[in-house]
């Protein structure tokens, strides 16, 4: 989970691929993106990306959703202190969460009928600073899992920066397993299975794959366009200084008190 374009398809991938390590080596060649990856059962939770009606009840277990939905708009279902739910939620610096949602809806937006061409970053970040975007404040929607992994100390939701994700690719493989129960044995780490997971899941690898290259979502994204540069602090190339000095202090306001700060991208 996370707020939109605040992971990477990477990261995401992980997820699965991590759940599924002992048969990384027949998972990989039918790795798609999104909606068409069925050793999986990755689905996201919202009808907007095309669930219906009981779709998710017809998978099999263990199953992997993922949602860009705030943590208050979760059903009782995931988050009720009898379900069996884990949560593993992505968070990104708000500065390159802006930009990358920026240039996804450009890249996007023919598939939902509009000509997004001319939308600049000073129109992007005027509508993001006022908290106007599809799943409210960045910032708010951080805060609440957040919020709820620190609330909630029993495992229940695993809070990750993209951030450190990059700089330390395998322990945070190594984490993941550990919060879905499928920790790696011994064998399995000498063998390179996690180096591997890596890799795999990797922006250069899942870029390349046919699919990725020349396939669609459902709602006819091209898949291409949720696939960019995967790097920390890209936002300097599109903001100035006067920028980033007015989101932080929106940011650093908004979360005074609260006890959470976002990483350093400076």
């Amino acid at each position: 989970m996370a707020f939109r374009q605040s992971e990477d398809d990477a990261q995401e991938g992980a997820t699965p691929v991590t759940m599924h390590h002992a048969n990384v080596a027949k998972i990989i060649p039918s790795l798609p993106l999104e909606i068409r990856w069925p050793p999986f059962r990755l689905r996201h939770y919202a009808g907007f990306w095309g669930a219906r009606g009981n779709e998710f009840d017809a998978l099999p277990p263990p199953r992997v959703l993922a949602t860009h939905l705030p943590y208050s708009l979760l059903p009782n279902s995931i988050t009720g202190e009898h379900s069996g739910c884990r949560i593993v939620y992505i968070c990104r610096e708000p500065k390159d969460a802006l930009v990358s949602y920026w240039l996804f809806t450009r890249k996007a937006s023919p598939a939902w009928g509009v000509d997004a061409q001319s939308f600049t970053i000073q129109e992007a970040f005027e509508l993001f600073c006022q908290g106007r975007c599809p799943d409210g404040p960045q910032w708010q929607h951080v805060l609440q899992y957040w919020e709820e992994s620190v609330r909630r100390p029993d495992s229940r939701v695993l809070f990750l920066r993209y951030e450190e994700m990059l700089l330390a690719p395998e322990s945070h493989v190594k984490k993941l397993a550990r919060f879905m129960g499928c920790e790696f044995s011994k064998e399995e780490e000498e063998g390179g299975v996690v180096s591997a997971i890596v890799e795999l899941c990797s922006l250069a690898k899942l870029r390349d794959m046919e699919v990725n290259r020349n396939g669609s979502t459902r709602m006819g994204i091209k898949n291409e366009s949720f696939f960019r540069m995967g790097v920390a602090g890209d936002w300097s190339n599109h903001m100035t200084p006067e920028m980033a000095q007015r989101l932080d202090k929106i940011v650093e306001d908004a979360l005074q008190g609260t006890g959470f700060t976002f990483a350093s991208t400076a």
